[in-house]
């Protein structure tokens, strides 16, 4: 299952999203760390302490072309730990004990990047807060929600175009829409189990899967057979059979 699981992530092209991502962020934090060493502001001094570095380490790690020697130890594992704090990845360390049985697995990993976002971003946003860096938390809010509410409404001009029922802003109105951007972009870390009890019930407590089941027996199945392979167009065209009928 382990081999047909990584062929199917390389064969989809999430390994290779994942490791452009890393690169990436790679390349941010060295940008990073230089900047608020040549560069510093009122949170610079704590940021760097925050990776076991200091402004005249790092100043004296960077070379005559003004890169950053991430062969000095120090420098490559304040680098690590920067990308490790700023990407959403699970691991053991995140997920509660149940998470981590493998018999639990596959009603746990899509939550657990819940719990991912929780530690990841949201711990994030609550610690720059109360040093007074508001920036992190502005930025989820003016960022994330819009970005989710877009994908919704891409996705509702797709339901009417093939049939699939209505938009969500007919039935769920602005607040509505907005709540539910900010659950999808995960600002509602762990909470979201409760959210998820209320709207399926226990139900809620196994993640997509348990959700799937409760759905075989209370929808249609021309639309409970749409949303388990989730297939796209396909799949909101079944959905738009189920309304039909």
């Amino acid at each position: 299952m382990r081999a047909w699981n990584d062929s199917f992530f390389r064969w989809n092209g999430m390994e290779g999203f994942n490791r452009g991502v890393r690169e990436a962020a790679t390349q941010v934090a060295i940008k990073f760390i230089k900047r608020h060493a040549s560069e510093p502001n009122e949170h610079s001094k704590r940021y760097l302490s925050e990776l076991d570095l200091s402004a005249a380490e790092v100043k004296k790690a960077i070379g005559e072309d003004g890169g950053l020697n991430v062969n000095d130890p120090k420098i490559s594992a304040a680098v690590m730990r920067w990308v490790d704090g700023a990407i959403v990845r699970p691991n053991a360390s995140m997920r509660p004990i149940y998470g981590n049985d493998p018999h639990f697995a596959s009603f746990f990993h899509l939550k657990q990047f819940m719990y991912a976002t929780q530690a990841t971003i949201l711990k994030r946003m609550a610690h720059e807060a109360k040093n007074g860096n508001l920036d992190p938390m502005v930025t989820a809010m003016a960022g994330y929600i819009p970005v989710m509410l877009a994908a919704d409404a891409m996705k509702g001009v797709i339901q009417t175009l093939v049939g699939g029922g209505a938009p969500m802003w007919e039935h769920q109105g602005v607040a509505g829409m907005v709540g539910y951007a900010a659950q999808r972009a995960g600002l509602t870390g762990t909470a979201q189990m409760g959210l998820d009890v209320a709207e399926y019930g226990p139900a809620g407590l196994f993640g997509p899967a348990g959700e799937q089941i409760y759905h075989m027996f209370t929808d249609p199945w021309q639309e409970s057979v749409g949303k388990a392979v989730a297939v796209g167009p396909a799949g909101l065209a079944l959905k738009g059979m189920a309304w039909n009928d």
